[in-house]
Protein backbone atom coordinates (compact mmCIF):
# COMPACT_ATOMS: atom_id res chain seq x y z
CA UNK A 1 0.00 0.00 0.00
CA UNK A 2 2.94 2.60 0.60
CA UNK A 3 4.39 1.93 -2.43
CA UNK A 4 0.69 2.38 -4.47
CA UNK A 5 1.11 5.47 -2.46
CA UNK A 6 4.40 6.42 -3.27
CA UNK A 7 4.00 5.67 -7.02
CA UNK A 8 0.48 8.29 -7.37
CA UNK A 9 2.66 10.62 -5.35
CA UNK A 10 5.69 10.74 -7.58
CA UNK A 11 2.95 11.01 -10.71
CA UNK A 12 0.02 13.45 -9.54
CA UNK A 13 2.83 16.02 -7.80
CA UNK A 14 4.62 17.42 -11.12
CA UNK A 15 1.03 17.62 -12.39
CA UNK A 16 -0.37 19.85 -9.61
CA UNK A 17 2.75 21.84 -9.55
CA UNK A 18 2.57 22.03 -13.11
CA UNK A 19 -0.88 23.31 -13.34
CA UNK A 20 -0.29 26.15 -9.89
CA UNK A 21 2.91 26.91 -11.64
CA UNK A 22 1.28 27.77 -15.27
CA UNK A 23 -1.77 29.20 -13.89
CA UNK A 24 -0.18 31.23 -11.70
CA UNK A 25 2.38 32.89 -14.68
CA UNK A 26 0.44 32.89 -17.34
CA UNK A 27 -1.10 36.15 -16.96
CA UNK A 28 2.39 38.13 -16.41
CA UNK A 29 3.78 35.90 -19.41
CA UNK A 30 1.04 37.02 -21.76
CA UNK A 31 -0.13 40.00 -20.54
CA UNK A 32 -3.62 41.85 -21.53
CA UNK A 33 -4.20 41.52 -25.24
CA UNK A 34 -5.90 44.62 -25.04
CA UNK A 35 -3.52 46.10 -22.75
CA UNK A 36 -2.09 47.81 -25.51
CA UNK A 37 -3.49 51.12 -25.16
CA UNK A 38 -2.42 52.10 -21.86
CA UNK A 39 -1.88 55.23 -20.54
CA UNK A 40 -3.96 58.51 -20.00
CA UNK A 41 -6.48 57.11 -22.59
CA UNK A 42 -10.04 56.80 -22.45
CA UNK A 43 -9.81 53.00 -22.45
CA UNK A 44 -9.61 50.17 -20.08
CA UNK A 45 -8.51 46.38 -20.93
CA UNK A 46 -8.21 43.31 -19.69
CA UNK A 47 -6.52 39.29 -20.33
CA UNK A 48 -9.79 37.00 -19.94
CA UNK A 49 -7.48 33.89 -20.68
CA UNK A 50 -7.37 30.93 -23.86
CA UNK A 51 -6.51 34.31 -25.99
CA UNK A 52 -9.21 36.34 -24.94
CA UNK A 53 -8.80 40.01 -24.44
CA UNK A 54 -11.51 42.56 -23.42
CA UNK A 55 -11.39 46.70 -24.17
CA UNK A 56 -13.64 49.19 -23.29
CA UNK A 57 -13.60 52.50 -24.85
CA UNK A 58 -15.77 55.54 -24.02
CA UNK A 59 -16.48 56.13 -27.51
CA UNK A 60 -19.75 55.87 -29.73
CA UNK A 61 -20.29 52.35 -31.08
CA UNK A 62 -20.07 53.44 -34.99
CA UNK A 63 -16.76 55.53 -34.09
CA UNK A 64 -15.26 51.95 -32.55
CA UNK A 65 -16.35 50.06 -35.86
CA UNK A 66 -14.85 52.83 -38.46
CA UNK A 67 -11.60 52.22 -36.00
CA UNK A 68 -11.73 48.84 -36.36
CA UNK A 69 -11.88 48.77 -40.09
CA UNK A 70 -9.42 51.29 -40.77
CA UNK A 71 -6.79 49.29 -38.12
CA UNK A 72 -7.84 45.95 -40.63
CA UNK A 73 -6.90 47.99 -43.94
CA UNK A 74 -3.55 49.40 -42.03
CA UNK A 75 -2.40 46.49 -40.65
CA UNK A 76 -2.74 45.09 -44.46
CA UNK A 77 -5.27 42.52 -42.64
CA UNK A 78 -7.79 40.25 -44.97
CA UNK A 79 -11.45 40.69 -43.75
CA UNK A 80 -12.84 37.18 -43.62
CA UNK A 81 -16.18 37.88 -41.86
CA UNK A 82 -17.80 41.20 -41.39
CA UNK A 83 -21.04 41.40 -39.64
CA UNK A 84 -22.75 44.69 -38.20
CA UNK A 85 -25.87 45.25 -36.46
CA UNK A 86 -27.53 48.24 -34.85
CA UNK A 87 -26.49 45.92 -31.15
CA UNK A 88 -23.61 43.77 -32.13
CA UNK A 89 -20.79 43.98 -34.81
CA UNK A 90 -18.62 40.66 -35.66
CA UNK A 91 -15.66 40.90 -37.48
CA UNK A 92 -13.30 38.32 -38.59
CA UNK A 93 -9.46 38.67 -39.80
CA UNK A 94 -6.98 37.21 -41.30
CA UNK A 95 -3.13 38.20 -40.90
CA UNK A 96 -0.77 35.49 -42.33
CA UNK A 97 0.95 32.73 -41.17
CA UNK A 98 -2.23 31.20 -38.85
CA UNK A 99 -2.70 34.90 -37.64
CA UNK A 100 -6.37 34.93 -36.89
CA UNK A 101 -8.44 37.29 -34.71
CA UNK A 102 -11.99 37.95 -33.75
CA UNK A 103 -13.86 40.40 -32.96
CA UNK A 104 -17.14 41.36 -31.42
CA UNK A 105 -18.06 44.97 -30.80
CA UNK A 106 -20.88 46.12 -28.44
CA UNK A 107 -22.52 49.38 -27.40
CA UNK A 108 -22.64 49.77 -23.87
CA UNK A 109 -23.99 52.43 -23.16
CA UNK A 110 -24.63 55.73 -25.22
CA UNK A 111 -20.98 56.79 -25.02
CA UNK A 112 -19.03 53.10 -23.94
CA UNK A 113 -18.40 50.14 -26.26
CA UNK A 114 -16.47 46.97 -25.48
CA UNK A 115 -14.33 45.23 -27.99
CA UNK A 116 -13.80 41.37 -27.52
CA UNK A 117 -10.61 39.73 -28.64
CA UNK A 118 -10.33 36.26 -29.67
CA UNK A 119 -6.71 34.57 -31.02
CA UNK A 120 -8.00 31.95 -30.37
CA UNK A 121 -5.89 29.26 -27.68
CA UNK A 122 -3.19 28.52 -30.14
CA UNK A 123 -3.35 32.38 -31.50
CA UNK A 124 -0.34 34.96 -31.09
CA UNK A 125 -1.61 37.20 -28.31
CA UNK A 126 1.07 40.14 -28.99
CA UNK A 127 -1.56 40.27 -32.72
CA UNK A 128 -4.35 40.88 -30.27
CA UNK A 129 -1.94 43.91 -28.39
CA UNK A 130 -0.82 45.42 -31.69
CA UNK A 131 -4.66 45.62 -32.71
CA UNK A 132 -5.83 46.36 -29.37
CA UNK A 133 -3.07 49.38 -29.95
CA UNK A 134 -3.82 50.38 -33.77
CA UNK A 135 -7.59 50.78 -32.67
CA UNK A 136 -6.79 53.18 -29.66
CA UNK A 137 -4.31 55.16 -32.34
CA UNK A 138 -7.64 55.10 -35.04
CA UNK A 139 -9.59 56.44 -32.60
CA UNK A 140 -7.43 58.90 -31.02
CA UNK A 141 -6.21 60.46 -34.61
CA UNK A 142 -10.25 60.49 -35.56
CA UNK A 143 -10.65 62.71 -32.23
CA UNK A 144 -13.17 59.64 -31.34
CA UNK A 145 -12.59 59.62 -27.86
CA UNK A 146 -15.26 61.69 -25.89
CA UNK A 147 -13.17 62.25 -23.01
CA UNK A 148 -9.52 63.57 -22.52
CA UNK A 149 -7.53 61.76 -20.57
CA UNK A 150 -4.15 64.28 -20.92
CA UNK A 151 -2.44 64.24 -17.43
CA UNK A 152 -3.25 68.34 -18.12
CA UNK A 153 -6.77 67.56 -17.97
CA UNK A 154 -7.23 64.90 -15.32
CA UNK A 155 -7.39 66.13 -11.71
Amino acid sequence: MKRLFRRALALFVPIIFMTILGGCLSPIAIQAVGGAAGGAAPSASAYRGGGKGESYFIAHYEDVIQAVLKSGKTLSLELEEKKVDPDRASLRYFGGKANKINLVIEPCTETMTSILFDVGWSGSIAFGRLMARQIHFELKEAGAFLVDWTPDTVE
